[in-house]
């Protein structure tokens, strides 16, 4: 309790709490407003899910990625056995938990190893050329994509913008003064002042994407890191990043493979932050 006091007390941010109002206070802030709504966020979020990565006391590493491709269903994680001794972990499938072990192929699959080989695959970027390219292409591919729509964007929003302006000198040109002149005058103004902002956000946006390339060299050096940093994560951890590296894990249980799908975005942003924490 004490804990979620300090988390959510605006005083570091330079407010004071009155009541449910806010009020700005006297003092200066500590703490920057948008790290601080980011922890509300993820308070607001955990509240709503129990949090669940927090409970996640067992060490599932693909818990919420791992799917059965047999059956196009998700795979739970489960456990048996009450020690250490007797105490095992699987990854299940939930079609084969709701119609039963014989509608599907898999049934289960002992979660240390399929965990072991999704981590191995993540290893072997550093190693495997063609599979470091591709992810690295994926990567750019979804940068491009996402430069090209905010592009257009704010190609959009600039022709909003004239039409407002356009719109407001029209109006100031005739003269006339009737309220409802002088009601649209005021909302044009704040629609311009809110097309500037958005304009700014865009020009920011894109001059970041623009700067968004890692080399494979760079990509190398940042994954042949991996391993110190996957040994200095707690199991929760180490389940977070996965899920922050990796979209979707598919056991075949039929050919016996396993499949893993990265995020492209979330591999940029990773080698991007490691290269600046080097910098």
């Amino acid at each position: 309790a004490t804990l979620y006091m300090l988390l959510t007390n605006p005083m570091y941010i330079g407010m004071m709490k009155y009541k449910d109002e806010y009020h700005n206070g006297e003092h200066e802030p500590i703490i920057d407003k948008e790290l601080f709504d980011k922890v509300q966020k993820q308070l607001k979020y955990n509240g709503r899910t129990g949090g669940i990565e927090v409970r996640n006391k067992y060490g599932a590493l693909l818990r919420g990625i791992l799917r059965c491709k047999c059956c196009d269903a998700a795979m739970a994680h489960t456990f048996n056995g009450k020690n250490s001794r007797n105490f095992y972990r699987y990854y299940r499938c939930t079609h084969a938990i709701k119609s039963g072990h014989d509608e599907c192929p898999v049934g289960t699959v002992p979660a240390a190893e399929i965990e072991r080989l999704v981590v191995e695959e993540i290893r072997s970027l550093t190693k495997d050329e063609a599979l470091l390219a591709q992810v690295l292409n994926d990567a750019q591919s979804s940068v491009k994509a996402e430069l090209a729509s905010v592009k257009k964007e704010r190609t959009e929003q600039r022709k909003e913008r004239t039409r407002h302006h356009n719109e407001l000198q029209e109006l100031v040109i005739n003269g006339m003064t009737t309220p409802d002149v002088t009601r649209r005058i005021a909302e044009l103004n704040e629609l311009l002042a809110s097309d500037d902002q958005r304009l700014t956000q865009l020009d920011t946006k894109i001059g970041e994407l623009e700067c968004q390339t890692i080399t494979k060299e760079q990509a190398k050096a940042v994954f042949s890191d991996f391993e110190t940093l996957w040994e200095n994560l707690i199991p929760r951890e180490q389940a977070r990043l996965l899920k922050l590296l990796i979209s979707k894990v598919e056991f075949d249980g039929k050919a016996g493979t396993v499949s893993v799908t990265f995020r492209p975005t979330s591999i940029h942003s990773l080698i991007s932050r490691k290269l600046e924490d080097a910098a």
